[in-house]
């Protein structure tokens, strides 16, 4: 099952992450916080649901904070919690989208923002 690990800036306001977490929740019912400045994301019902990749979804939220909140997120999509939150770590501020594959011959789908991943 596909997951999204989304990191905010530092020392965000809490009503702003607020907001972040109410773009989360416009694509998937399954949202759970991790104050004071990240997210957890269940993608699987929101992939049927879009009819879309995760990375598209991931490119979407970013696109979607920035512009209608003007926030930069860093988004990390991933089989396994674990897999997403290091993705996420993984990317520079201000932000971007880091998919990680990790089926038999497929490691890094994409990198965004600028980023390339070491192989």
């Amino acid at each position: 099952m596909p997951w999204m690990h989304v990191r905010c800036p530092d020392r965000l306001p809490e009503e702003i992450y607020r907001l972040v977490l109410e773009q989360l929740a416009e694509l998937s019912p399954v949202v759970q916080a991790l104050p004071p400045s990240a997210a957890l994301v269940e993608l699987k019902g929101a992939l049927r649901y879009h009819g879309s990749d995760a990375r598209h979804l991931g490119e979407v939220l970013r696109v979607r904070t920035l512009s209608r909140l003007g926030v930069d997120v860093r988004i990390g999509i991933g089989p396994t919690i674990t897999v997403a939150a290091t993705a996420s770590a993984q990317i520079d501020p201000p932000g971007g989208v880091l998919t990680i594959d990790t089926r038999p011959g497929r490691r890094v789908a994409r990198a965004a923002a600028g980023r390339r991943p070491a192989r």
